[in-house]
């Protein structure tokens, strides 16, 4: 384990474990889901109870 404060040096790390030493790209903004189309979760209700046979 090592910390590495030069970037020039971190960068030649990362090139050779194959990792990339760019930012990520930012993804665009969207809308949140629309909550008509999920159903409403049943995590609430009690658990059935079922008859001893």
């Amino acid at each position: 384990m090592a910390y590495v404060t030069e970037p020039e040096k971190a960068a030649d790390l990362l090139k050779e474990l194959g990792i990339t030493a760019s930012e990520p790209r930012l993804a665009r903004a969207r809308v949140p889901p629309q909550q008509e189309m999920f159903e409403p979760s049943p995590g609430y209700a009690a658990d059935p109870v079922y008859p001893d046979d």
